[in-house]
């Protein structure tokens, strides 16, 4: 008698495995699917109809376009996707490479898309993305009749986070920012919210107006908007660890007073935190590090990371759930959809 033990070891996988296959489980590559099945049918295995069905039934596939590689990002889209049924695949967008993707949508029975992009695609891979239905996640550069958009408030972010370092006691704050792989939008956002929380304290700069503190400032939107005489202490960077470690080495040197630093991302802080250390620079008690995302390493450095959690499984989870809603036909017209954050205050600041 044929045993699932026996198909393990004609398809070279473990029991587990298939198992997985048998119960229709997306998280089990394509490849390994047809090995294992191919191996029941060469057996003989006898399974239920049930099973039979549920195992040759093809998983739904939906497309990941993405200008990141960070692991723990596309690792939330993944999880989101297999907790609502799907199976996602990712392609790593470069504008010149738009045939790679053309040609994946025309071999390949991709039910929807979630779209994770810096740039907007040209006018080919535009118009295949109109056949689909398509959600942005933390994008906003698609025009396309109906657009289904899950974001943060960037820009709401970086005011809490900076402010959080003025309530805590930081009287001269700069900030790392990046030009490279953060959406420029994105990037932007974040840049205005950290302006506004200075123009919005009187002690760090004269705001053009009285702003109320349940409020974000109304004055400059955007760093070259700022007037003269008050702050711009940003330094860009790489988008890297590698990338905060030399631009906090920037910054210190330009404005040795800084007491407060706001990174764009956590991949910068932990480069910054690095460079503060091999400086001899204590944190929080000579500077205090502040970051947006929450990613899982800002909780493991030293000292631990003080950040905001943007909701990145949030925010995933609710993509998958659009694009299904989509699929469905459960939408009819084009929704966006905001992501609450939350401060996650750590040791890397002082107290309020």
């Amino acid at each position: 008698m044929v045993t699932i033990t026996d198909v393990a070891r004609e398809a070279d996988v473990s029991i587990a495995t298939v198992s997985r296959v048998l119960n229709n489980n997306l998280q089990v590559m394509p490849e390994t699917r047809q090995r294992v099945l191919a191996a029941v049918e060469k057996l003989g295995y006898e399974i239920s109809p049930k099973k039979k069905a549920a195992a040759l039934a093809a998983p739904r596939l939906i497309l990941v376009i993405t200008n990141t590689t960070i692991v723990s990002i596309n690792n939330n889209v993944a999880k989101a996707a297999a907790a609502c049924g799907y199976q996602a695949i990712f392609n790593i967008y470069q504008p010149d490479d738009e045939q790679h993707i053309l040609q994946l949508l025309d071999k390949t029975d991709i039910c929807g898309i979630i779209f994770c992009c810096a740039w907007a695609p040209g006018p080919s891979l535009l118009q295949a993305l109109a056949e689909y239905p398509v959600v942005e996640l933390s994008s906003g550069v698609l025009e396309l009749k109906e657009q289904y958009r899950v974001v943060a408030d960037e820009r709401a972010m970086s005011f809490d986070a900076v402010r959080y370092l003025i309530h805590s006691g930081c009287k001269n704050i700069g900030m790392l920012s990046t030009t490279s792989t953060l959406p420029v939008h994105i990037a932007r956002q974040r840049e205005e919210g950290y302006v506004e929380a200075l123009c919005g304290n009187s002690e760090i700069c004269a705001p053009t107006k009285s702003v109320p503190d349940s409020a974000m400032c109304s004055g400059p939107t955007s760093v070259s908007d700022i007037p003269a005489g008050q702050p711009r202490q940003i330094v860009y960077g790489d988008y890297t660890c590698d990338g905060g470690y030399h631009a906090a080495k920037q910054l210190l040197s330009q404005f040795p007073k800084c007491d407060g630093i706001f990174c764009i991302c956590d991949m910068m802080a932990i480069g910054c935190l690095n460079y503060l250390h091999t400086a001899g620079i204590h944190v929080p008690e000579q500077v205090s590090v502040i970051s947006l995302d929450n990613m899982e390493a800002s909780e493991y450095t030293i000292p631990p990371l003080t950040t905001v959690d943007s909701g990145n499984y949030e925010s995933a989870l609710e993509a998958v759930r659009m694009l299904h809603g989509i699929i469905e036909k459960e939408y009819g017209r084009g929704r966006t959809v905001h992501i609450e954050h939350q401060l996650v205050v750590r040791k890397s600041t002082r107290p309020e």
